[in-house]
């Protein structure tokens, strides 16, 4: 049994309801018990659920810093699935904890808008001294639409100054994804037949059969790259695109892009998104 803390809650609210004079007893960082207030306590005050930052750049653009100094949006290439906004944070920044100081305890930290894949979406602790136990979750993935990532032709890489442009670039690379899958997956269910057929005739034996489908599950799993894992973690609804869009076109084109390849998102600003028919 751990070290136990009692703070006095004059007012507790979960969200939906306010209670007034609560003890709470936390234990190893949980919350063991909550009841009628008794006793001694340790801290005193209102309490309230965190707060968490769905949509952040913390760290990444730090306060009182120069411009030229933020690390939001890397500029090699419109897609850069497997950038990491971890390794762009540094936790001295002031924001940190001006946010916990404010009750925001958590941020989802994503890149920049200025690509059409800028990278992973992490979900950290605000209240950390640095990375190491930073992370909370590795949420998914920063997309962009609309202006922002048709704006950046003076970026490295291809870099189209139009909608159908990009929209196009985006759809060319979720299809050769999808079809070198295919092709993957279409030569490993030959090798499994082809091993099952031989196992029937009595060629092979039980663990020869074993082995020639371990052999065929490899070969599969060494067609794709790094980047390409992670492209498949998207399009096969394993993890969230978190997508950056500005105008009422714009989301319908998400949607009509979540529908296409049956994707998992979330429509992120939505700044001049206004008809409620969308």
């Amino acid at each position: 049994m751990g070290k136990q803390i009692i703070i006095h809650a004059t007012v507790l609210y979960d969200g939906n309801q306010k209670i007034e004079d609560r003890s709470i007893v936390v234990e190893n960082d949980l919350i063991v018990d909550i009841g009628q207030k008794s006793g001694k306590c340790d801290f005193e005050g209102i309490v309230t659920p965190a707060f968490i930052d769905g949509h952040s750049h913390i760290g990444l653009s730090r306060e009182g810093e120069p411009h030229q100094e933020s690390e939001t949006n890397d500029k090699t290439d419109q897609f850069l699935i497997t950038n990491d906004p971890l390794n762009s944070i540094y936790f001295d920044d002031r924001a940190f904890s001006e946010a916990v100081d404010f009750g925001n305890l958590y941020s989802c930290v994503v890149p920049g808008s200025g690509n059409l894949i800028g990278g992973k979406a992490k979900v950290i602790r605000n209240f950390v001294p640095n990375r190491k136990d930073a992370v909370v979750k590795d949420y998914g993935f920063k997309m962009a639409l609309g202006y922002n990532p048709r704006s950046t032709t003076d970026w490295k890489g291809t870099r189209p100054d139009t909608r159908m442009g990009i929209y196009g670039m985006l759809e060319a690379k979720f299809d050769h994804i999808l079809l070198k899958e295919e092709k993957a997956a279409f030569t490993k269910m030959k090798a499994v037949r082809d091993a099952d057929k031989r196992l029937k005739q009595a060629n092979i034996s039980q663990a020869e059969h074993a082995e020639l489908l371990l052999d065929a599950e490899k070969e599969y799993r060494l067609n794709f790259s790094t980047e390409d894992n992670a492209y498949l973690d998207l399009l096969q609804g394993k993890k969230t695109a978190k997508v950056h869009v500005h105008k009422e076109d714009d989301a319908l084109y998400l949607i009509y892009l979540k529908e296409k390849y049956k994707l998992k998102v979330t429509a992120e600003h939505l700044c001049d998104v206004w008809h409620k028919d969308i």
